[in-house]
């Protein structure tokens, strides 16, 4: 099993120990009970990476985050003196603690923990961090790590050390999982992005965009100063991104055709341009955007064009400045997303995983080809943490359905159907609650378990790792498709990604 699949667990278990045990870590704060308490990782690409982030926070609007460095047995005793100058580098980052998580003996060294709680002490007692030690966990418990994980070293977190500024931005945090998001986390954008990163690194300027002469006059009503294609995509820079967003900005979304918000009929009348997107949802049809509802931005424009109640140009202003935010808000949710799935590093550039993602997608003429698919499938659950999700999910409904076959049913005219909205309530509080494993602050924000997963199980659908045609089953829950995910997990292994 992978590095990131143990860290994963183990950042759930000391984020789950800290919540169950607070005045031992959290009295030098100033507030020793309290505390929400989940398990993440890193929401951006800034290095140095944690393997995991323990994030907190507290009703007197205290946030605490602490960077987690794991270190496996076949990492060697070398690994637990690179995690004392990787735990410093994290302070440096801007988070507020560190903690070191390593085996608890190795063959050569019989108290490793021990060892490096001493240096600490003797060269950096008043530095937030703390020391782990861990026996193999076991890999068939909800929570592998239960009883297997113990803190030789608590960080000392103080209420000093909260308030001192920094010039190095916090870093930020993200789901214990790869960030996605229902509507934009598509194979096909996903593969769009990294092809258009392939082609951006080779060249040295953008390609030629098409810009509709009314938005190009909307834009400069609004601000006669700024570049067409910058302020449409919402980028500021020309480094390999936000090059790469422009082009694919427009080519693939805002392209020629889908710019008019609209055409006229013979009468004379506005005609909402229907025109998608160039980016597949599924293997045949394209996204949709503003147009996909009636109160869609090109549908209410054109129906106040037709009462008379605004302008063509007022219509043009509001239009470019919703496809401004739109182009931002997809961005950030896919180049976050490939960054968590290893697809692209911390410079904006392909991964080898990225550059074999698209290979294969390209060979096969689609991104839905088998080897690109088994590639999407392969580096979600390894690099993307799905199978740290997946296990989960399994595991709890498991222990549920192992109670009462017939959770979450209700027996109709029909027959017996499944509650899936009140299975996936069950499943959030459970994660939120009990293995503090979400972000969400129970203190501050408790979120709405009743929908739950809304962007996860969408993705796990599109990769096929969760069956789209029979969700939910009786007495199982989400139906995982299991041999698929062996079968991506091992063509990884084979094909060293």
């Amino acid at each position: 099993m992978s590095h990131d699949l143990f860290a994963s667990w183990a950042c759930s278990e000391i984020a789950h120990i800290l919540r169950e045990e607070q005045p031992s870590y959290f009295a030098n704060t100033g507030e020793v009970a309290g505390w929400a308490v989940g398990a993440g990782r890193e929401g951006g690409r800034l290095w140095p990476l944690a393997d995991g982030v323990i994030s907190t926070s507290h009703v007197s609007d205290i946030d605490i985050n602490i960077a987690v460095e794991f270190k496996r047995v076949n990492e060697g005793l070398h690994g637990t003196l690179t995690a004392i100058g990787q735990s410093l580098a994290y302070l440096h980052k801007g988070y507020h603690g560190a903690f070191i998580v390593i085996p608890e003996k190795y063959d050569s060294y019989a108290s490793p923990g021990e060892h490096i709680s001493e240096i600490l002490n003797l060269t950096a007692s008043t530095l937030p961090i703390g020391v782990f030690v861990y026996k193999e966990p076991n890999v068939n418990s909800i929570r592998p790590f239960d009883g297997k994980i113990e803190c030789i070293k608590a960080p000392n977190l103080t209420a000093n050390l909260l308030s001192q500024s920094t010039t190095h931005s916090r870093a930020r945090a993200s789901t214990l999982w790869a960030h996605v998001r229902e509507g934009s986390s598509y194979p096909d954008s996903l593969y769009k992005f990294c092809k258009e990163v392939k082609y951006t690194t080779s060249r040295d300027t953008d390609e030629d965009f098409y810009i509709h002469p009314e938005a190009i006059n909307a834009i400069r009503r609004l601000n006669s100063n700024v570049d067409p294609s910058k302020y449409l995509s919402k980028t500021a820079s020309d480094n390999i991104l936000d090059r790469t967003w422009r082009n694919i900005w427009f080519k693939y979304y805002f392209h020629e055709s889908y710019q008019p918000i609209f055409t006229r009929d013979a009468q004379g009348r506005y005609i909402v341009n229907g025109e998608t997107t160039q980016i597949l949802k599924d293997k045949t049809s394209y996204q949709t955007l503003y147009t996909e509802r009636s109160d869609s931005c090109k549908n209410v424009l054109v129906a106040q064009l037709n009462e008379g109640s605004i302008s063509e140009e007022k219509a043009w202003e509001i239009y470019v400045e919703r496809i401004r935010n739109r182009s931002h808000s997809t961005r950030q949710d896919i180049d976050s997303g490939l960054d968590h799935l290893n697809l692209i590093d911390a410079d904006g550039k392909l991964t080898k995983v990225g550059y074999a993602f698209v290979d294969a997608a390209d060979r096969g003429n689609s991104v839905y080809s088998a080897d690109s698919m088994q590639i999407l499938r392969g580096t979600s659950l390894k690099y993307g943490n799905f199978l740290t999700f997946l296990h989960y999910i399994f595991n709890l409904s498991n222990e549920k359905f192992s109670e009462d076959n017939l959770a979450f049913t209700t027996e109709t005219t029909n027959g017996i159907t499944f509650k899936s909205v009140d299975y996936k309530a069950y499943l959030h509080n459970k994660m939120l609650n009990e293995l503090s494993l979400m972000l969400t602050s129970s203190v501050r924000n408790p979120g709405n378990p009743r929908t739950a997963f809304q962007a996860e199980i969408p993705y796990l659908k599109y990769l096929g790792l969760i069956e789209d045609e029979s969700t939910f089953r009786v007495g199982l829950g989400f139906n995982i498709n299991w041999p698929l995910v062996q079968e991506s997990m091992e063509y990884m292994n084979n094909n060293n990604l």
